[in-house]
């Protein structure tokens, strides 16, 4: 399965994009949950920071609202100023204005009566924090703010509240507000809802997007491999129907509207050209030496001629020759006779002495006629020889060229056999 081109290809182009489209999306989840937290804590610190500036601004408002009640006499704005500030609430009705003597009695819890005249100074939160006592002196010191655990109005179950405290030292009384962290609890919750469902829309886009950007790479490296193993695909097919041309080089393979393709394609075809042009090169050349094979198997044939001629020409000189051995012998045998008979005639001893001569002059006629023999028996040799050359040259190229040539040039072989012969049978002739 994975030697497929086609697979191997798709594996090329979506294995990375669906590594990097998951990394995105992690990377993503990533940031919206960071960012989240980031903005809860920013929005939890921001609401904080809120909450405690309107504290601040509404005992700043209070302390504003009463000094002028504090500003009387002895005690006379007293009382009016406690009724007064019972009456003041904010945050939904959970925000009052409560107050406590130095000692710890309590005067003052927004517009209820709850506990008032008692006294709180030991009054512990769950945490075991001295609520009142840290309130008063928070206020002595100028005014502050103080974390700690206290009951909601018309509840009996401690919850989280933050508090500011001020000190009215000529009343000796601490003032304060607060509230409920909870509340803030419920904002920051709010927010982190709107967050979530933010994030989930970011990420519900964020799939979207990649899952249409997924679908037009799918459908650009389709047509984009399609149109490469289409490329490659006629590539193949005209190498294969090349391969079963057997051999029939003017076939070409088509060109490719991939650039690379294309190259391949005409630098292959150029091979094809040039392999063509090397193959009539060669059938021409064979078709030289074929015809140069022809030649030579002519000349063969005229050599062997040749040598058929002089083989004629040598055996008629050993014939003479023979014949002048047997005058020889005979003059040898009357020149016996003739000394035998010395005493007979001087006429009979001129004529054998003219005989003599003359069967002198004829053996000066043999003498001189078997230099030329020895010459034209060398001058064979020689001929002999050129033939040898000739005949191995012939034979190399009929090796070269076809079994035909080879053939002309072992039947052209055979007569050279026969005329190396000749030189033994002339000498045993001359002796």
């Amino acid at each position: 399965m994975f030697k497929s081109l086609r697979v191997q290809i798709y594996s090329l182009a979506f294995i990375p994009f669906v590594i990097v489209a998951l990394l995105g999306v992690f990377l993503q989840l990533n940031s919206l949950d960071g960012f989240g937290s980031d903005v809860s804590k920013l929005t939890e610190d921001t609401i904080l920071m809120v909450e405690k500036s309107r504290l601040k601004s509404i005992i700043d408002s209070v302390e504003s609202l009463i000094q002028p009640l504090v500003d009387k006499p002895g005690t006379e704005g007293y009382d009016e100023a406690l009724a007064l500030l019972s009456n003041i609430k904010f945050g939904e009705g959970t925000g009052y204005i409560f107050g406590y003597k130095e000692d710890g009695e309590r005067v003052l819890m927004g517009n209820t009566s709850s506990g008032i005249g008692d006294n709180y100074w030991d009054l512990q939160d769950k945490q075991g924090q001295f609520i009142i006592r840290d309130l008063v002196d928070i206020g002595k010191q100028g005014g502050g703010f103080y974390t700690y655990w206290f009951p909601k109005p018309k509840e009996s179950k401690a919850s989280p509240k933050y508090s500011y405290a001020i000190y009215i030292s000529k009343w000796n009384l601490m003032l304060g507000t607060g509230f409920y962290i909870d509340s803030m609890d419920k904002a920051m919750a709010s927010i982190d809802e709107s967050i979530a469902s933010s994030q989930n829309t970011n990420l519900t886009h964020s799939l979207l997007t990649t899952i249409i950007v997924a679908i037009i790479v799918a459908f650009i490296v389709t047509f984009a491999i399609r149109r490469i193993y289409n490329g490659l695909k006629n590539l193949s097919a005209s190498v294969e129907a090349l391969a079963r041309g057997e051999g029939d080089l003017t076939q070409t393979i088509i060109n490719s509207p991939i650039d690379i393709l294309n190259d391949i394609a005409n630098d292959f075809n150029h091979f094809l050209n040039s392999l063509g042009n090397d193959v009539r090169n060669i059938k021409q050349t064979s078709e030289n030496l074929s015809e140069m094979a022809v030649q030579s198997t002519e000349r063969q044939r005229k050599l062997e001629d040749s040598s058929d001629q002089q083989k004629h020409e040598t055996t008629q000189v050993a014939t003479a020759v023979e014949e002048m051995a047997s005058t020889s012998a005979e003059i040898a045998n009357i020149a016996e006779v003739t000394r035998s008979s010395a005493e007979n005639a001087e006429k009979e001893m001129q004529d054998v002495l003219l005989q003599v001569n003359s069967s002198n002059q004829r053996m000066d006629e043999l003498n001189e006629l078997l230099e030329h023999v020895e010459q034209s028996v060398q001058e064979l040799g020689g001929n002999v020889e050129s033939i040898s050359s000739v005949l191995g040259v012939i034979q190399s190229i009929s090796e070269q060229t076809n079994l035909l040539a080879l053939n002309a040039a072992i039947e052209a072989a055979r007569p050279v056999n026969k005329v190396e012969v000749l030189p033994s049978l002339l000498m045993k002739c001359v002796r």
